[in-house]
């Protein structure tokens, strides 16, 4: 593959890792103090336990500190384990990344990037698989205050790095990644090929598009726009089946295009918790007919697929 250009590293450096300053939301201070009660120990590292992040912290007080982590509530995706305590996310993430994993070439190496990337559940993943830099890019304030503790509890390191902002900010042609996820996200964007061709100018030649997406069955002419909402979310616009998908990414110039895995999303992979108290998968689905959603379509499949940029 290319080697990365000058201007990525530049790029790099740029990202400070204080995240907190371009979020403007009335519970920022409230998150800040939440993050500054918990200290982080001298030694300030992270490991991966049975696919649980895991951060240490000189709070001894279990209560005291499950408090402070409740206060960044939502926890969308997990799970974690700082100190004594469990994060029981909405989304137990090791299921995807189980699948992930499996699918993807190697990221030992490889600069690595993550569109949408929530808490930074993944980007801790993959630095797991050795990956040379991991950055997120994330425009939703409680994930990026999460990501903040974890990050400030393991030292800041500097192979991993949050973006809090939208992908559309990033540097255009950047072609600097070995390897894009975009995961969760392209069924919210309103014109999903012009994501497809902005991913594919942040790849190298030869780099991987790793995308993972909500489908709906069909053939090659088959993409569902709602007409509303879907699962109760008024953002979601185009659900293409997977042979349509397929000549979507054809269609953007990406080579070898593979359908990699089509599976449901199940209630034990996505459901309200403690740390997730809103509404989740069980109360989108029809009561009477798990098989669709409560607006009646067909019920959140998802799709991976890989790909690489010419």
């Amino acid at each position: 593959m290319d080697s990365a250009p000058e201007s990525f590293d530049a790029f790099w450096t740029s990202i400070s890792s204080n995240v907190t300053e371009p979020v403007n939301h009335g519970d920022k201070d409230q998150w800040l103090e939440a993050i500054d009660s918990i200290p982080s120990l001298d030694s300030k590292c992270f490991e991966v336990k049975e696919g649980v992040p895991t951060f240490s912290t000189e709070e001894k007080n279990t209560d005291s500190l499950k408090t402070a982590l409740l206060a960044l509530h939502p926890w969308r995706k997990g799970p974690f384990q700082i100190g004594d305590v469990a994060i029981d996310a909405e989304w137990d993430a090791r299921k995807k990344w189980e699948i992930v994993e499996q699918a993807v070439d190697s990221l030992e190496g490889r600069d690595v990037l993550d569109i949408g990337c929530s808490n930074g559940y993944y980007l801790w993943r993959m630095l797991e698989s050795k990956a040379n830099r991991a950055l997120g890019v994330e425009p939703y304030p409680p994930n990026i205050f999460q990501f903040k503790l974890c990050h400030q509890l393991a030292g800041s390191p500097e192979s991993i790095k949050l973006l809090p902002s939208t992908f559309e900010v990033m540097p255009q042609k950047l072609r600097a990644f070995d390897t894009v996820f975009s995961m969760g996200v392209l069924y919210h964007r309103r014109n999903p090929l012009e994501h497809l061709m902005q991913i594919r100018e942040q790849l190298k030649s030869g780099g991987q598009l790793v995308l993972e997406t909500l489908i709906v069955d069909g053939d090659e002419n088959t993409c569902l726009m709602p007409e509303g909402r879907y699962q109760q979310m008024n953002n979601v616009w185009f659900l293409p089946s997977a042979p349509h998908l397929v000549r979507w990414l054809e269609r953007c110039k990406f080579k070898q295009v593979e359908v990699k895995d089509i599976r449901p999303t199940s209630i034990e992979e996505q459901r309200s918790t403690e740390w997730m108290k809103f509404q989740s998968l069980e109360q989108f689905l029809d009561p009477q007919d798990l098989t669709k959603t409560i607006e009646g379509y067909q019920a959140p499949t998802r799709c991976l697929i890989t790909a690489y940029a010419p």
